[in-house]
Parts: C-alpha cells; structure tokens; sequence
C-alpha cells in the first residue's frame, strides 16, 4: 500500500494550512470542470488509458481522441444497461459505437457508478463528473491526485472491475439500437415531460413566494408610515399625557 499523507485531522495542527491549503492542493482538489485535466492527463499517458463511467458519450469519443498511444492501450469500462438511468441512453450507445469503430476496447460492468480516469496505471483522476457534455455545465468536484497510485488498493479495485467487466462489440450495440429505438423515444419524451412539468411547478411557486414578500414588505410600510404620521401630530399636538407619544 503507498503511503499518503492525511488531508483530514481531527484537531488544528500547527503549519497544516501552509501544507495543505496551498498551489499544490488546489491543482489536486477542483470545483470546477475537470475536463482540460482529464486531456492533458490523456494526451501526455505513456502506457495506457482507462474510463471508467456509467454514463458517457460523444465527449468521451473526442476526449480520448487527444491520446498519443495505439487504440490497444485505451480502454472504457461503463455499464451497458438502461437501468442506471442515463438522461440521453441513445447517445450514450452512439458514443460506444464510435469507440468500437476506433478499435478501442469497451467494457460493460453492472452497477459502475464510479467516474474515474486511470492513466498509466497509477495516476488517478476521480470525482462527481460524468464523461459528458451535461457534466461539463454542472457543478462538479473532483481529485486529480499527483501521488503514484500504483500500489494502492483503489488500483487494485479498479483493475479487478476492469477484470470483471464483459467486452462489448458493435453487434451487440446494433441490435441494442434497433431494438431500443421506441422504448428510448418514449422515455424521452417522459422524461422531457418531468422536466418541463417540474419547472412550470417551480416558476409557480417562486412567483407565489415573491408575492407574499412583496405583499408582507408593503404591510410594513404601511404600518412603519402610519406609526410616522401618529409621531408627527403627536409632536405637534398641545396635549400630553408625559408620554413621548400620545
């Protein structure tokens, strides 16, 4: 197992800011798009190149695209089945075809959930990001870890799933697409649907909330330029009961 430094301490520790909180730990821990890290992280891997992702598509064609190594060496492992939900499943095969038409191999693991890029073997790239378009217009973090991650056991893991994983071939995908084709249309629309029905609900209800703070602000108003107007003629007034506001 390598050996790592700990990120997390369970009490302040003298100079752990300028340890931790600096350049190098802001290049490794990212709120942001991950994408221009995933391609300089692809187009510089001297050994070989692995996605893992349950949901992807053309992105990951051209990502992988950036790579100087033979097709041999670059290898995807996602979850073929419909079941994990992608938003756009058709594209999602579109893509894998494309990637088996390049020669590159694709692997299909149920249940993947993970989003990681293994290069070389032992440098990590893992997150919330999806390989997608979608996924580069959300807000994502990931850990673009710079240690040699050879010997650690999350490589192992990630080598035993690679292990695991059923190849896919574009026959496979063919009758996928043509079979699919209306059950995917239908849910599209059903999908769109929700959509389109969850911000029709939402837009309502910030418009009923932004009345009734319109509506309580000018309540306010009302009271605070009444109680001014009684200050005003009380001041004025020749009665006083020796309170400062009759």
């Amino acid at each position: 197992m390598v050996k790592m430094t700990a990120v997390w301490v369970s009490a302040p520790v003298q100079g752990w800011k300028t340890r931790f909180v600096g350049k190098s730990f802001d290049r490794e821990f990212l709120a942001a798009d991950i994408y221009p890290k995933w391609k300089r992280r692809i187009a510089t891997a001297a050994e070989s190149v692995r996605i893992y992702s349950p949901y992807l598509d053309r992105l990951a064609v051209d990502l992988l695209g950036n790579a100087t190594l033979g097709v041999e060496s670059i290898a995807v492992v996602t979850d073929l089945s419909p079941e994990t939900g992608p938003f756009d499943y058709r594209g999602q095969l579109l893509a894998i075809c494309r990637l088996i038409s390049r020669g590159i191999e694709v692997r299909s693991l149920p249940r993947l959930h993970a989003k990681v890029l293994l290069v070389d073997g032992r440098q990590v790239t893992l997150g919330s990001q999806n390989f997608t378009g979608y996924g580069r217009k959300s807000r994502e973090t990931s850990l673009a870890a710079g240690a040699d991650l050879s010997a650690s056991g999350l490589v192992r893991t990630l080598n035993e799933w690679f292990d695991e994983a059923v190849s896919v071939d574009g026959e496979l995908v063919d009758r996928l697409l043509e079979r699919l084709e209306q059950p995917m249309a239908r849910a599209r629309e059903a999908i769109q649907d929700l959509i389109d029905s969850f911000g029709d609900i939402e837009l309502g209800y910030r418009r009923d909330v932004a009345r009734r703070r319109f509506e309580e602000h000018l309540a306010q108003v009302r009271l605070r330029s009444t109680a001014e107007g009684l200050r005003a003629v009380a001041s004025k007034s020749r009665f006083s009961t020796g309170q400062e506001t009759v």
